[in-house]
């Protein structure tokens, strides 16, 4: 469990934080576009910066309570915290780097080899720092943190600093830590597919303050902000094969390309991007694209590149759709709000954020 309520003061910059969640493991993401405070709420978590007013606990611990004048210094917290260099010891081989933060009167629950397994990096164990690539030397640096048996581990955009092919090769080692080492994660990014790939849960920070709370998917707007137009959906393979179907609701199947890696009965997370929408209305003539949704047109917002036209799916009326269309196609098309029209979609537009990185997950009973 954790639970946070925060006031913290930074010049001209207020933080107003409050948001509790009861997971013992998983991962809550805190997300946001830079500078909402979300690097600034995990640094009161762990001790590093003093909150003007607060109270911080961490299962029964409680860490830090004014009211009560408690603030229980950083380093006996018993947090581990990544951050986005890393930070190894460069005189130290990566096995005395990881060395470093072992607890030898708590080996219980995390074991070296564990660790070295499930990071990838027993290869790497007689190199230095220097010796490593980007994505190798976050992955030992976050191996150091899991030795320290902590309570919590608190990563702040730790892939930050990584280009897209070493965020590729470190992403999947994160995604199996929480359950593997049963732990609480919290994970500070501003990038949608991460989210995707990693959160159980996600907390959204704007201007310092809880814009929302709760399920990946259900807070994809609020974490896309005004940009909130990639519907994102979450669904279980039903089949073997290149094109996959995804059952995303009892009568909503999506056909998608590019997760041949996962098996039937893996939950997987989808993104759908306006852009890639196609709206028609009448009869559909025989054409390529897999996905058809018949749907109800709800609202039709102008914006800067046209008209957003949100969807109402008839086979799930509580999932949402947009589509950005020209001011001249929606014209044509005579579109309105109540319209009945089919959404249009590609396999190959269906994006499946780390080609299914997140459907490592079986399905209760799957």
């Amino acid at each position: 469990m954790l639970s946070v309520d925060l006031k913290h003061h930074l010049g001209a910059f207020s933080l107003e934080v409050s948001f509790r969640t009861e997971r013992d493991t998983g991962v809550l993401a805190l997300a946001g576009v830079s500078g909402a405070g979300k690097s600034s709420v995990l640094r009161c978590i762990a001790g590093l910066e003093r909150p003007t007013a607060g109270r911080i606990v961490v299962g029964e611990r409680v860490l830090l309570d004014t009211a009560a004048r408690v603030d229980i210094p950083s380093h006996q917290r018993r947090l581990g915290v990544v951050f986005q260099d890393g930070r190894l010891f460069p005189h130290l081989t990566v096995r005395g780097n990881l060395d470093y933060g072992r607890r030898p009167e708590r080996h219980d629950r995390v074991r070296f080899d564990d660790v070295v397994e499930v990071l990838g990096i027993e290869h790497l164990l007689e190199r230095r720092p220097r010796a490593l690539s980007g994505g190798e030397r976050q992955r030992v640096a976050i191996g150091r943190a899991l030795l320290t048996e902590p309570d919590l581990l608190l990563l702040d955009e730790p892939l930050a600093g990584l280009d897209a092919a070493r965020k590729a090769e470190v992403l999947p080692f994160l995604a199996t830590l929480a359950s593997r080492f049963s732990m609480l994660m919290v994970y500070v990014t501003h990038e949608l597919d991460t989210l995707l790939q990693l959160a159980d849960e996600t907390v959204v920070l704007a201007d310092g303050r809880v814009v929302a709370h709760g399920p990946v998917t259900a807070v994809a707007s609020a974490i896309q902000g005004e940009r909130g137009l990639d519907a994102v959906w979450e669904g279980v393979i039903d089949n073997q094969g290149p094109v996959r179907t995804v059952r995303v609701a009892e009568q909503l199947h999506v056909q998608v390309l590019g997760i041949e890696a996962a098996s039937p009965g893996t939950r997987v997370r989808l993104r759908v991007p306006a852009d890639d929408v196609m709206v028609a209305v009448g009869p559909v003539p025989v054409m390529s694209v897999r996905n058809r949704f018949e749907a109800t047109v709800t609202a039709l917002e102008p914006s800067h590149r046209g008209v957003v036209v949100g969807l109402s799916l008839h086979a799930a009326p509580e999932l949402s759709l947009f589509a950005r269309m020209s001011v001249a196609a929606v014209r044509e098309l005579a579109l309105a709000e109540g319209c009945s029209v089919t959404a249009l979609v590609k396999a190959a537009s269906v994006r499946v954020p780390g080609g299914g990185g997140w459907a490592r997950r079986p399905v209760d009973g799957a």
